[in-house]
């Protein structure tokens, strides 16, 4: 109850509309439940959730779409503007949006597959930095900000507290 409670206090905290509330409401069942989850598990004498690579994986996935769909209401207007965005999500399953292009998947398939590089190899890649010195870290640098301004979106971002 006290995850679900201090939840919806951080959703009314991010604005005093329904969709914050709901958003709030959301990320408090959601760490209740699995912690409800954990809890059972743990008096059953059963293994910590997420004890296999796999279930690892289904877990992490579980809770990216979890996350993401809760953000829909963060972001709204309205509930009924949420609502009708998760709709078009399900209904319009064979289309993607203009926005998806083939280099922004493979960054996002890199990103989410480097968070399965075994330790090692990312300390051998630190170390491989380091190596080059100030300007081929430079380079790396700039190569690094040339696909975030390449591939990010055009001009300036709205903050994202404009209406409070």
């Amino acid at each position: 109850m006290n995850l679900f409670v201090t939840f919806l206090l951080a959703g009314l905290w991010h604005g005093a509309g329904w969709t914050f509330v709901f958003w709030g409401g959301m990320h408090g069942v959601g760490l209740a439940l699995e912690r409800a989850r954990a809890d059972v598990r743990r008096a059953r004498g059963l293994p910590e959730p997420g004890a296999t690579t796999g279930a690892r994986a289904l877990q992490r996935l579980a809770v990216f779409a979890f996350v993401s769909v809760a953000w829909v209401f963060f972001r709204a207007d309205s509930m009924g503007g949420a609502f009708a965005l998760l709709w078009r999500l399900v209904a319009g399953l064979g289309s993607i949006g203009s926005a998806v292009t083939w280099p922004v998947v493979g960054l996002v398939v890199l990103g989410i597959g480097i968070q399965y590089f075994p330790r090692r190899l990312s300390e051998r890649l630190e170390s491989g930095l380091a190596s080059i010195g100030w300007a081929g870290q430079g380079a790396v640098l700039a190569l690094a900000l040339f696909l975030i301004a390449t591939l990010g979106p055009q001009g300036a971002a709205e903050f994202l507290y404009f209406k409070f």
